[in-house]
Parts: C-alpha cells; sequence; structure tokens
C-alpha cells in the first residue's frame, strides 16, 4: 500500500500517539508475519493485529505480549 510521509514537526492532532498495525495476510514461512513482532523490541508505542488463521502457524502460537492482538 502507500503511506504518506509522516514529518516530527507537525502538530498532531491525535489523542493516542501509539501505532496501530494490522496484519490480514497468508500466515505462512514465505509470507513471515512474524517479522512485525520485532517492532516491539525497538518501539514500545506499537500494536499489532493479526487477522487470520494463525493458529497453524507456529511462529505466532505462542506469541504472549499485551500490545499483540490475534484476531
Amino acid at each position: 500500500g502507500y503511506i504518506k510521509k509522516y514529518k516530527n514537526d507537525q502538530k498532531s492532532t491525535l489523542k493516542q500517539k501509539k501505532i496501530h498495525i494490522a496484519y490480514a495476510g497468508e500466515m505462512s514461512e514465505t509470507q513471515k508475519p512474524e517479522i512485525l513482532l520485532e517492532l516491539l523490541k525497538y518501539y514500545k508505542d506499537i500494536k499489532l493485529f493479526y487477522i487470520g488463521n494463525f493458529g497453524s502457524y507456529s511462529p505466532l502460537k505462542e506469541v504472549e505480549d499485551e500490545r499483540v492482538e490475534m484476531i
């Protein structure tokens, strides 16, 4: 998809500063959706949503982080 470039000097009108990222795609070794979990190591204000058949994909089965939601 396309995104607009974010400038840090812009005045934010958002009440919440947390970034929400949703992954809704194939949960497989080819796609590697678990790579998004690496963001949690470097950024505290991120919330990840995995949407789909995550239960059959072992790298996501045992994720226990309040910033990750499986839908």
